[in-house]
């Protein structure tokens, strides 16, 4: 069969078309613990990540996502990356969470050459090798207590003593680590370590021990049950500690320590975000996000949403979207987003790592509020913290306005039925 050249022509032109059509399209692998106990989690960073991708309209850019469940398992999490790295169209892996999940993804990425994006995962070594294509907007673990430890340094003297109680339990070993080599690097007083039992019931013997030494401050490594637990007892001792520090970025969030807020208020915590941070687009942010999910948004909803800014912008940057276009666009990112700016650096022992500002809060008056840093911060500080006595009485001096009103009240209430009786008694014996 002859074949005409305009023919071969055609065929030509159809298939350079085909070409430069797949290449127009960035196509994103997205994997997520969308199944299991983390799925809660993953489904508020799904919403973070689909809200600044439908700002966009991005059914009708030129992104394409596919999303993948690792069951918050790494064997899961390795096929699912395995599977977009063999297709042979994706360009950008991301998701990152939880970090033994990332490890394993991280792994395909290496060996399959193509960029990876981790939006949430803390592990340090995630972003410690030389590898070209991990990046991560979230701080590594390390950093979280910056903000707060940076607050302590300034309102204490860093010779004062500090307390550290902990739950004797392993799911708590990394997050002591993490405070134990944060404050090895800063704080030159001396730092004291009292374990305890998961449920502890009674914590006299340890306010006993620990209160004699007027540390600076006390921090609490447990679950929030049990933080409460200690704070209600350090009451009934009538000890107020200078500062009692909730000592997981979790607290903050904890339907637990605000609804304790009579006892908690005035407590501090570490955050990687907050929603009133001055960054563009936050208040937006977090509007959709309570319209869709009735609720607020967390810093890792928060990360989802700036790593879909990321994406966003790599893509309007990108020339075309081979793994290399793309690779060199997240080199170059440095984008102002609703968790503040996100550029890929090499610093201390981290490579294309993110820098986070972390921060000090306060609860105050049963709200969570930024006090350190000072460019982040919504209120000032309260240091040292009241003794209880004071702040019972302080309490009783506010509620003091609202129960004359309410007395004064009562009375009009009384008065007006009063005068109502009489009226009606003074009607009846008109009609005899």
């Amino acid at each position: 069969m002859r074949i005409s050249r305009r023919h071969i022509l055609t065929t030509f032109l159809l298939v350079l078309l085909t070409v430069q059509t797949a290449s127009s399209v960035l196509k994103l692998g997205v994997i997520l613990p969308e199944t299991g106990r983390l799925a809660e989690t993953a489904l508020a960073m799904r919403t973070g990540f689909e809200l600044a991708l439908e700002s966009i309209h991005y059914e009708e850019s030129a992104l394409e996502i596919l999303f993948a469940d690792n069951f918050a398992d790494p064997d899961s999490a390795r096929s699912a990356a395995e599977r977009f790295a063999a297709r042979g169209d994706i360009s950008l892996l991301t998701g990152g969470f939880p970090s033994e999940c990332c490890v394993e993804v991280a792994e395909i990425a290496r060996n399959y050459d193509i960029p990876y994006l981790i939006i949430a995962a803390s592990a340090d070594t995630l972003t410690k090798g030389s590898d070209r294509n991990i990046f991560r907007i979230s701080p590594p673990s390390t950093d979280y207590n910056d903000g707060l430890i940076g607050w302590a340094v300034t309102a204490t003297s860093v010779q004062r003593e500090i307390a550290i109680l902990y739950d004797d339990h392993p799911k708590w070993e990394e997050a002591l680590k993490d405070l134990q080599n944060d404050l090895k690097a800063r704080w030159k007083g001396k730092v004291d370590f009292f374990p305890f039992s998961l449920g502890e019931r009674d914590f006299g013997d340890l306010i006993e021990r620990i209160e004699p030494m007027k540390p600076g401050l006390v921090w609490l490594i447990s679950g929030a049950n049990d933080a409460v637990g200690f704070i209600r007892q350090c009451e009934e001792h009538e000890w107020a500690p200078a500062a009692l520090v909730l000592g997981t970025v979790k607290y903050v969030n904890s339907r637990v320590i605000i609804s304790s807020y009579e006892v908690t208020d005035l407590s501090y915590a570490p955050a990687v975000w907050f929603r009133t941070h001055p960054y563009p687009d936050v208040e937006h942010f977090t509007t959709m996000f309570n319209e869709r999910m009735g609720e607020t948004p967390d810093y890792r909803a928060a990360e989802a949403f700036a790593a879909g800014q990321v994406i966003i912008d790599l893509e309007q940057r990108s020339e075309g979207h081979s793994i290399n276009s793309v690779r060199e666009s997240l080199i170059q990112t440095d984008l102002m987003t609703v968790i503040g700016q996100v550029k890929f650096e090499d610093f201390r022992d981290f490579n294309r790592q993110n820098r986070v500002r972390t921060c000090a809060m306060q609860l105050q008056g049963g709200k969570w509020v930024t006090v350190w840093p000072l460019q982040l911060a919504t209120a000032d500080y309260i240091y040292p913290i009241p003794d209880w006595r004071y702040r019972k009485s302080e309490k009783a001096d506010t509620m003091k306005p609202m129960i004359y009103t309410m007395i004064l009240i009562i009375l009009i209430a009384l008065l007006l039925v009063s005068g109502a009786k009489k009226r009606r008694d003074l009607l009846d014996r008109m009609d005899e």
